[in-house]
């Protein structure tokens, strides 16, 4: 895992920092994640407070229980059955929330590339794109609407697109949220 302090530039969008994360078996649900791919967490919390999410706290299991308020939570997304505390909740970073029309079938669903959203304690705290390293090196360019909440839980800059696009010149994949438009605190 990589940590990666945004500039002063993105002060007015809603994100702090970015998480970067290598999973080269990948991760739970195997059988939908097994395969090896990169995470990238759009933090709208600070670092100390994502690295608070600690299960080795008393409080950890109330907190991950702790649900926002469905209207600051994506249309379409819900949280998968199971515990939160121990199965859903993960150290870090929070309650992983699936896109339930991305059609995520166990034995069924071809993971790609997806986009996830996240909570921890009644705040909608991180955007997640989820791509995988097979996926990256067919260079691809695609462009997704991000789907909104009907409310916000702060007044910033949130993003409307998720993109990604191989730089042929400089040799690299661009991974961006992007299209901002200023929401206010409802």
């Amino acid at each position: 895992m990589v940590m990666l302090d945004l500039p002063g530039q993105a002060s007015a969008t809603v994100f702090d920092h970015v998480m970067l994360n290598w999973n080269p078996h990948g991760h739970e649900p195997e059988i939908l994640f097994g395969k090896p791919h990169f995470d990238m967490h759009f933090y709208m919390t600070d670092m100390s407070s994502t690295m608070e999410i600690d299960p080795a706290t008393p409080e950890y299991a109330a907190r991950a229980t702790h649900l926002p308020d469905g209207k600051y939570i994506p249309r379409d997304y819900i949280t998968p059955p199971g515990p939160l505390a121990s199965q859903l909740a993960v150290p870090f970073m929070g309650v992983h929330w699936m896109d339930a029309t991305a059609g995520m079938i166990p034995g069924v669903y071809d993971f790609t590339q997806t986009f996830i959203n996240g909570s921890w304690d009644g705040n909608y705290t991180f955007m997640e794109p989820m791509m995988t390293r097979a996926w990256l090196l067919t260079r691809p360019t695609m462009q997704e609407d991000i789907k909104q909440p009907q409310a916000y839980q702060h007044t910033a800059y949130y993003p409307t697109v998720y993109s990604v696009r191989f730089d042929h010149a400089a040799q690299e994949v661009d991974v961006a949220l992007g299209e901002m438009i200023l929401r206010q605190k409802s």
